[in-house]
């Protein structure tokens, strides 16, 4: 893909996953908690790979870290975790 049209924007979501053991909390009981619940619970952390367009490039360009609401993207393909938001769905970024 080496254009991108309009306002859509493509978030790998698998790169911006940073789950490591240092990201949970160890319970009593063994149990792993993540430390920071509330904002994975409702956001997701991204790595954007490709922009449209008619996105501004001072507001989101590629390699970017953002945060998005999962269920608002369209799934690219089953294999891998790309999804295509429009760029009014980006939440905020890094």
């Amino acid at each position: 893909m080496n254009r991108l049209r309009n306002d859509r924007v493509i978030v790998d979501l698998a790169q911006g996953e940073d789950k490591t053991k240092d990201n949970f909390n160890q319970t009593k009981s063994g149990l792993f908690i993540e430390k920071d619940a509330k904002r994975d619970a409702f956001l997701t952390k991204g790595i954007v790979t490709h922009v449209g367009h008619e996105v501004n490039s001072q507001d989101i360009s590629v390699d970017m870290v953002v945060y998005v609401k999962k269920f608002q993207g369209e799934r690219l393909s089953p294999e891998d975790e790309l999804y295509m938001f429009a760029s009014r769905d980006i939440v905020g970024n890094d």
